[in-house]
Order: structure tokens, then sequence, then C-alpha cells
């Protein structure tokens, strides 16, 4: 993951796509360290985690209703 720090540092945005999917509670909460070192202006996640509501500003869910892309 270090590495991948040093790739992003100094762009806008970084799209992480299920990031921690396999994570046990101790590398969830070593991640946790991680996105704080991230040097982004912005950072999307997108996850199935619970987990991840106490490591982000703001959550946003996608869901499926009547054929329709709901994002709420």
């Amino acid at each position: 993951m270090s590495l991948y720090i040093r790739s992003v540092e100094g762009m806008d945005i970084s799209i992480l796509d299920e990031p921690t999917e396999g994570f046990s509670r101790q590398q969830m909460y070593a991640f946790k360290d991680v996105l704080h070192e991230l040097k982004v202006s912005q950072c999307i996640i997108v996850s199935h985690e619970n987990e991840m509501e106490g490591m982000v500003h703001n959550i946003h869910q996608v869901a499926k209703q009547n054929g329709l892309t709901m994002i709420g």
C-alpha cells in the first residue's frame, strides 16, 4: 500500500474499488491509517464493508429502485 500512496500523491482524485476485500479487522484498522496518509484532494471508495463508515467523511449509498440507480 505504501507504493500506492506514493503513486497518487499530488493527484486531485483517487478512486479505490473494494480496497478492503478480504481484510481482517486488524487490516481494516491499518487501512484506516493509510487513508489518513493519502495526499489527494478527493478519494472515492467503493465498498460493501460497513466498517468504512467510521473511516470517511461522507457516505453515499447506491441502490436500484424500480429499475433506476438511486444515489442517497
